[in-house]
C-alpha cells in the first residue's frame, strides 16, 4: 500500500500537511481512487460542496473537449446524447458517479477511440484548407461539432495551414519541418488513446475526467498527472535538477539551443549549443516525446547522467559522449533581472520580476532584496525604483507579501478568506522598509495573482505609482497545491491536484477578482488589443469585498499570542500616505504627451490591433521596450516632482 501524503502549498505558502490518505500502489488510477481524489477536491472547493446537475453537465462537456479540443475527430452523431442532456440524464450521470461508475466516460473515450481509427482510414492528402471559414486561432473558440469525417478532414487541414502560416510568419520553422512537427505530435497524442489495455484505458478515462472534473469547478483549479505537477512546481518555483540546457524537438533527436550560464553542460566544457542529443544513458531518445526525453535527463542532484549527442561541422557530423553530474539549476532568466539606469547625480534601481518563486536557496524576496542593498551601496545615491511586474502570472502567495514588505513598515499587505469564511491576514513585520523613496510599478494586462497583490497593497498604502495596461488580469484567488516540491521531489503517481479554497484581499479590502488593479498612468501594451483577463474565463468565481484593514486589530491572531504580537506591532506602523495624490494628475498629463509625440509609440499603438500580426509589423516601431521606456520617464518625472515638493514644504 502507497501512502500519499497530500502537501499543501498554497500557490502562496507552505500550509500543514493534511492527515495521510491511502492509495494503491498501482498507477493506474482506478475508479475508487477516483471518487477519492474528487472528495478531497470538492471538501476543499470554495464553492462546490457536492456533484450538481449542473457540475456534471459541465464536467461532460470538458471531457468532450478535453479529449478533442478543436473538434477534429468527433462527429456529432455519435456524441448527440452528450451534447445537450436532459435533466434527468444529467441526474443519472451523477448518480453513477457518485458510485464509482464512470461508465458514460468510457463510452464517450471509446468513441474518440474509433474516431481515430476513422480518421486514419482517410486519405487527408485530398483534402485542402479550403472550405469552412477559419482564418484565425480565436475562430477556434466558435466551431461546432461536425457533421462526419470528410467534414473534420477539411477542418484539419484548415488548422494545420493556420499552425504552418504562423510558424513561417515568426520565422519559427519551415512549412516542412513544422508539419513534420505536427504529424509527431498527432501520433502521439493518439498512440497514448488507442494502443491500451483495458485496465489503461479505464486509467486514461478516470485521468481525462478528473481533469474536466476540476477545471468545471473554476478555471484555476486542475489535476495533474504526476509529470505535469513535476512541471507545474518548476514553473511556480523556477528551478529543477538537471543538466542546464534548453532543448527543440528536432525530429531526429534533441537540439540544445540555449545553454544556461553556471550549469552542469557549461561547466562540462565541451558541449555547445547546437549539439543535437540521440540517447541519455545509452537509451536512444529518437522519435520520443520530450517530456519523455527530458524525463530521462533529469534527476537528482549529485547524479550522473551519459549523453550521446551529434555536432554538425564543415567535415560532416561528429559523434560525442559526455558524462554529465547534475545539479540544482536556478532559471535566472525567467525569475529575477535587475539593472541600474543612471539619472543625474544618481541611479534608477530596475527590477524585473517574472514569479513570485522560493527554494531552499533563494526567492523573489530575497533576491530583490540583495538588488536593492547593492544599489544603496552604490557611490551614487539611489533616487527612485521601477519594479517592473509585466507577465508576472503569480506564484508563492507569502513571496508577494515578503516582496511588498520590502517597500513597508509594519502592516497588513494581504488577506484570504475560505470557503468557511474564515479570514487570515498576512503581514509584514519590518519596522523600516529597505527602499521608502519614490516607486513606480510597471503593470500589463498579464500581470495576476501574487503581482496583484503587490501593486495592489502598495497603492492602497499610497507607496507606489502603477503604470501600465488600464487594468491587471483580475485573478483573486488563491489555490492550494497537493504537491510540495520542497518535501519530495517526486509527485504521486496516481497525480495531485490544485483547488481554489477563496479570495484574497489587498488592505483595502477589495479583491482583484475579475476586476484587476486599475493603473493610475496608462501605458498601453501589445496586450491592450487582446481579450484577456478573468473576466472572459469560463467559470469564474464571483467578487467579494471585506472591511477596509488599514487599522490591525489582530483579530485573527490567537488570543495566547495577542498580547506578545501587540507589543511587537506597535511601533513603526504603515499608515496610509497621500503623497502622491497630488501628483498623479501632472505625472498622467506629461505621459500623454510623450507617448503622443512619440513616432514609434505610435506606431506600434498602430499595428497592435492588426488580425494577422507579422515579425516586420512588430518591429515597425524599433525594437526598444516602449512601455518600459515611458515608465522610466515617469518615475523620473516622479523624481523630481517629489524634491520640488519638499522644497516647497
Amino acid at each position: 500500500m502507497l501512502y500519499f501524503f497530500i502537501k499543501r502549498l498554497i500557490i502562496i505558502c507552505l500550509t500543514t500537511a493534511l492527515p495521510t490518505i491511502a492509495w494503491a500502489a498501482d498507477s493506474l488510477i482506478d475508479a475508487p481512487s477516483t471518487k477519492k481524489i474528487m472528495h478531497y477536491i470538492l471538501r476543499d472547493h470554495a464553492t462546490f460542496e457536492k456533484v450538481t446537475p449542473e457540475l456534471t453537465r459541465r464536467t461532460v462537456q470538458a471531457f468532450l473537449e478535453e479529449m478533442d479540443p478543436h473538434k477534429t475527430y468527433l462527429i456529432k452523431s455519435s456524441i448527440e446524447p452528450y451534447l445537450t442532456p436532459s435533466p434527468e440524464k444529467l441526474a443519472q450521470i451523477s448518480k453513477r458517479i457518485d458510485n464509482q461508475d464512470f461508465s458514460d466516460f468510457y463510452h464517450l473515450l471509446s468513441k474518440m477511440q474509433t474516431s481515430i481509427e476513422k480518421m486514419n482510414q482517410l486519405d487527408k492528402k485530398t483534402y485542402t484548407s479550403e472550405g469552412e471559414e477559419l482564418e484565425c486561432f480565436s475562430a477556434l473558440k466558435t466551431l461546432e461539432w461536425g457533421d462526419n469525417y470528410q467534414q473534420l478532414a477539411q477542418r484539419e487541414a484548415k488548422i494545420r495551414a493556420l499552425q504552418i502560416k504562423s510558424a513561417e510568419a515568426f520565422e519559427i520553422d519551415t512549412a516542412e519541418r513544422m508539419s513534420q512537427r505536427l504529424d509527431k505530435r498527432q501520433r502521439s497524442m493518439e498512440s497514448k488513446i488507442t494502443t491500451q489495455s483495458k485496465k489503461a484505458f479505464h486509467a486514461k478515462a478516470h485521468e481525462l475526467f478528473l481533469k474536466s472534473f476540476a477545471k468545471s469547478l473554476d478555471d484555476h483549479s486542475s489535476y495533474f498527472t504526476a509529470w505535469e505537477a513535476e512541471q507545474y512546481a518548476l514553473q511556480v518555483q523556477q528551478h529543477l535538477f538537471g543538466i542546464g540546457a534548453q532543448l527543440r524537438d528536432d525530429l531526429q533527436g534533441f537540439t540544445l539551443v540555449h545553454v544556461l550560464e553556471n550549469s552542469p553542460v557549461q561547466k562540462h566544457g565541451e558541449i555547445k549549443a547546437g549539439d543535437m542529443i540521440i540517447a541519455v544513458d545509452h537509451t536512444p531518445v529518437v522519435g520520443m516525446d520530450i517530456e519523455e526525453a527530458v524525463q530521462l535527463i533529469r534527476g537528482p542532484k549529485g547524479s550522473h547522467v551519459h549523453l550521446t549527442l551529434l555536432r554538425n561541422s564543415p567535415e560532416g557530423q561528429k559523434k560525442l559522449e559526455a558524462d554529465i553530474i547534475r545539479d540544482l539549476i536556478n532559471l535566472k532568466e525567467t525569475r529575477f533581472h535587475h539593472s541600474l539606469i543612471p539619472f543625474g547625480n544618481g541611479n534608477i534601481a530596475y527590477l524585473r520580476l517574472f514569479s513570485f518563486y522560493q527554494d531552499s536557496e533563494s526567492s523573489s524576496e530575497l533576491d530583490i532584496q540583495a538588488a536593492l542593498k547593492a544599489a544603496l551601496k552604490e557611490t551614487n545615491p539611489l533616487k527612485g525604483v521601477l519594479l517592473d511586474l509585466r507577465s508576472n502570472g503569480g506564484g508563492l502567495l507569502e513571496q508577494s507579501v515578503k516582496v511588498a514588505g520590502l517597500f513597508l513598515k509594519k502592516g497588513i499587505v494581504a488577506s484570504i478568506k475560505d470557503s468557511q469564511n474564515r479570514l487570515e491576514h498576512r503581514r509584514t513585520f519590518r519596522a523600516h522598509p529597505i527602499w521608502d523613496g519614490p516607486l513606480v510599478i510597471l503593470t500589463d494586462r498579464a500581470s495576476a495573482s501574487a503581482a496583484e497583490i503587490v501593486a495592489g497593497s502598495l497603492k492602497d498604502y499610497g507607496r507606489a505609482i502603477i503604470a501600465g495596461d488600464e487594468h491587471t488580469w483580475g485573478k483573486g484567488s488563491y489555490q492550494v497545491f497537493t504537491f510540495n516540491p520542497m518535501q519530495s521531489s517526486k509527485a504521486n503517481p496516481l497525480g495531485e491536484y490544485k483547488v481554489t479554497r477563496g479570495l484574497y484581499y489587498t488592505v483595502s479590502g477589495n479583491s482583484p477578482q475579475l476586476l484587476g488593479i486599475k493603473s493610475d498612468i496608462e501605458i498601453p501594451s501589445g496586450l491592450k488589443a487582446t481579450d484577456l483577463g478573468e473576466s472572459l474565463v469560463k467559470h469564474p468565481i464571483e467578487n467579494q469585498t471585506i472591511e477596509p484593514n488599514f487599522v490591525d486589530n489582530l483579530e485573527d491572531v490567537h488570543p495566547f499570542y495577542r498580547a506578545t504580537m501587540k507589543r511587537q506591532y506597535k511601533h513603526n506602523r504603515q499608515h496610509k500616505l497621500t503623497v502622491y495624490d497630488n501628483l498623479i494628475p501632472v505625472l498622467k498629463s506629461n505621459s500623454k504627451k510623450r507617448i503622443e509625440s512619440n513616432p514609434d509609440f505610435q506606431n506600434f499603438l498602430s499595428v497592435i490591433y492588426k488580425e494577422n500580426l507579422t515579425k516586420k509589423d512588430l518591429q515597425s516601431y524599433g525594437l526598444n521596450d516602449l512601455a518600459k521606456e515611458e515608465c522610466i520617464d515617469i518615475l523620473k518625472d516622479l523624481i523630481l516632482l517629489e524634491v520640488e515638493q519638499k522644497k516647497a514644504a
